[in-house]
């Protein structure tokens, strides 16, 4: 059994820990309300150059064989996001195979793929909105995709709400058709439009921007998933905080009524013994 001391120092920690997650969760609750705002302002943006890039693809002259698929994934530079990083690995591991190459976005990634050195060819960007990274990035997957026959995937972390988020596999090369569900059709019959210079040049003219604008647009959504998953962590950890507090302030307050019970025993005792 403990000693109050020992119990006094458990106190002391949990407390400190409890102080820390707390902080970290109104951080990461800034974070994530102004990610989220972002993430939704560049969403709509997005969809508009999705539009139009859908309707300049011929499905005819789409290619159809790959030498292997070039993953790009986008993880975090921090920890302590709860399951966020691991949902992404998880995902990978079950579709990554031999052939495959993998770029990372976020130094907890990297870590990882270099310890269990699953893959030899790694990558890392940091700020991916920062200087000419986005272009160099533009311009790596167009050549993997043209020059070395690789389909270009990206491995993020979807927004949903506040509470869920959860791993999403898309294709930026070849460009994917744009599919509108029913309230869509619906609400915006598709209209009938006349391009000049021809459909396949124009496509090729905003090839690099539609990329450019696809890796901001999923990245804005990922940053929305970590910095929401890391305030839900902390604000996980700080209510097992307060809880594991309770106990050992019970245990405590035990510990030593115990003491003074046995205390008031010998003083007792000790008395009898004189008469």
């Amino acid at each position: 059994m403990a000693t109050l001391r020992q119990i006094k120092e458990q106190q002391n920690s949990v407390s400190t820990i409890n102080k820390i997650t707390k902080a970290m969760k109104l951080v990461s609750s800034a974070k994530s309300q102004k990610a989220i705002k972002e993430m939704r302002k560049y969403r709509d943006y997005f969809k508009k150059i999705e539009e139009i890039i859908s309707d300049l693809i011929d499905d005819k002259k789409k290619k159809e064989f790959f030498k292997g698929v070039y993953w790009i994934l986008i993880m975090s530079d921090l920890g302590l996001a709860g399951g966020y990083n691991h949902n992404i690995i998880k995902k990978i591991n079950t579709s990554l195979k031999k052939e495959d190459k993998l770029l990372i976005i976020g130094n907890k990634g990297l870590s990882f793929f270099k310890k269990n050195k699953k893959i030899s060819e790694l990558f890392t960007l940091g700020n991916l909105l920062e200087g000419n990274k986005l272009s160099e990035l533009t311009t790596r997957i167009k050549t993997e995709f043209y020059d070395r026959n690789m389909k270009v995937n990206i491995l993020y972390t979807k927004f949903e709400s506040q509470i869920e988020f959860s791993p999403e596999i898309k294709t930026i090369l070849p460009i994917q058709k744009k599919e509108l569900n029913n309230k869509e059709v619906i609400k915006k019959p598709k209209p009938i439009v006349e391009y000049e210079p021809e459909k396949e040049f124009l496509l090729k003219e905003l090839e690099s921007l539609y990329i450019h604008s696809f890796i901001v647009s999923i990245y804005k959504e990922s940053q929305s998933s970590e910095h929401t998953s890391r305030k839900n962590a902390m604000e996980n950890a700080s209510m097992n905080g307060e809880e594991l507090l309770e106990k050992l302030n019970i245990e405590y307050n035990r510990g030593r009524q115990a003491k003074i019970t046995q205390e008031i025993s010998e003083i007792i005792g000790g008395a009898e013994s004189l008469k």
